[in-house]
């Protein structure tokens, strides 16, 4: 009877580590399926968002859009927004690039954190004022900066919620200079040379 028994309760304790491996693995999986998703969301929510609010500084645009991407309350304090830096000029066309360098975000959490760098690399504008009265403008220069963008779910959906600049003006990593030694050879007019016998004689 010990024996059955003995047999017994490790067959249950069999079935009962393989259950509990088994929902490991779900768990891992749904946790690595739902990180993506956030992941994704949250890449979109800081390039349009973030974009969208230079277009709102420059062009003078209603802040009410910016509430599909910020919260309420960022958009009412958001300095940048009111200052009216660009008033004298109207854009033509703009150069906006945001490099995003890292992120933390947990799969079942309400907050996560994006590290960017926001660089506007040409802007193109001409004076409101035209007349020859009015004073010569200068076109303000856009500043450049690393931020850590912070994000909050509200209701079941993401927002950005906060910018913490860490960096002003960032300079640009160095990009490799290439070996000009590990470039393949070639004459003058980039065609190379057939090659001519020593006892060829010209023609006649």
């Amino acid at each position: 009877m010990r024996s059955k028994y003995s047999i017994a309760r490790r067959s249950i304790w069999y079935v009962l580590r393989a259950l509990l491996i088994a929902a490991a693995v779900l768990l891992l999986a749904l946790g690595l399926f739902l990180t993506g998703m956030n992941v994704s969301n949250l890449y979109i929510l800081t390039t349009e968002g973030m974009e969208l609010r230079a277009e709102t500084i420059l062009y003078h645009n209603s802040v009410l859009e910016l509430t599909k991407y910020f919260t309420e309350e960022f958009v009412q304090n958001d300095a940048a927004l009111y200052e009216g830096l660009y008033d004298g000029f109207t854009i033509k066309t703009y150069n906006y690039r945001i490099d995003i360098e890292r992120f933390s975000v947990s799969p079942w959490g309400d907050a996560a954190t994006f590290r960017v760098v926001e660089r506007m690399l040409d802007i193109s504008a001409t004076q409101t004022d035209t007349t020859e009265t009015a004073a010569k403008l200068t076109l303000p220069d856009w500043t450049d900066a690393r931020y850590d963008v912070v994000f909050k779910k509200i209701d079941g959906r993401w927002y950005i919620k906060e910018l913490h600049v860490l960096e002003l003006d960032p300079p640009e990593e160095a990009k490799p200079t290439p070996n000009m030694s590990l470039l393949p050879s070639a004459s003058p007019e980039g065609i190379a040379s057939p090659a001519v016998s020593p006892s060829a004689s010209p023609a006649g």
